[in-house]
């Protein structure tokens, strides 16, 4: 069922949001000062500014969000703080997922809206679900390529590596055309350096895959549920319907 919220409550609660995600960008900004961990600034400046993504999407595309999506929006800003500032991408395996699976569900949702102003016509669901996929995937393979190119260029090791137990190659074949199986890999050292202790360090590869299969699969799934649910709840609404929670 959907309840109407007052405009009033609405926006005091989608400032008091932003109040907390900024003293709390603040405080850490402040913690990695007194850590002197200077390599993680940037991101808390980044975050001073993605706080206001949701005002910066709703003057951009003459809408009005949700207060779900809001505060979607802002978890998507908090994690990312959390995963650089306190090192919860490299101690929490799974952390680095969750804005990727959010990112798929969030920019999908943004596509759909995208395809609302394009058009003009509330009646094409199935064509806007198409599209709103199509635009997060797109959203998804362009971030990849902009670590690809952070790791190349910058020296960055923002596709992070992975452990497996196995490699098959043409390369490690003596014939060509035939692939050599290396299996059961303990462990790897080049140039007498041990690499990994429990197998073979793949390169960015599988996080890369699981990356793009993660957000393509948040992607799917919201263009699933936009399509059976008629595009009733996208998480933005235009500037002359009233704010609603889905």
């Amino acid at each position: 069922m959907t309840q109407t919220v007052p405009a009033e409550r609405g926006k005091m609660l989608r400032l008091l949001c932003a109040i907390a995600a900024e003293v709390f960008t603040l405080v850490t900004l402040l913690l990695l000062i007194a850590r002197r961990d200077w390599a993680q600034l940037d991101v808390c400046l980044e975050c001073f500014v993605l706080v206001l993504l949701p005002w910066i999407v709703e003057k951009l595309f003459t809408c009005k969000m949700s207060l779900p999506m809001y505060f979607f929006t802002e978890s998507y800003v908090i994690s990312y703080l959390l995963g650089h500032c306190y090192k919860l991408y490299y101690t929490t395996k799974w952390w680095d997922k969750i804005p990727h699976i959010f990112g798929g569900i969030g920019f999908a949702l943004l596509g759909y809206l995208v395809f609302r102003k394009l058009t003009g016509d509330s009646r094409k669901i199935a064509a806007g679900a198409v599209f709103a996929f199509c635009f997060s995937v797109t959203i998804a393979l362009l971030w990849e390529f902009v670590e690809f190119g952070g790791d190349l260029f910058l020296g960055m090791d923002a596709q992070t590596d992975s452990v497996v137990h196995e490699i098959r190659s043409y390369s490690l074949s003596d014939e060509p055309g035939e692939i050599t199986e290396i299996r059961d890999i303990g462990s790897v050292s080049v140039d007498g350096k041990l690499l990994s202790d429990e197998g073979y360090l793949d390169v960015g590869l599988y996080d890369t895959m699981l990356d793009l299969l993660l957000e393509s699969l948040g992607a799917f799934l919201t263009a699933v549920f936009l399509w059976r649910d008629r595009g009733r709840h996208t998480g933005f609404y235009l500037r002359e319907k009233t704010l609603e929670t889905a």
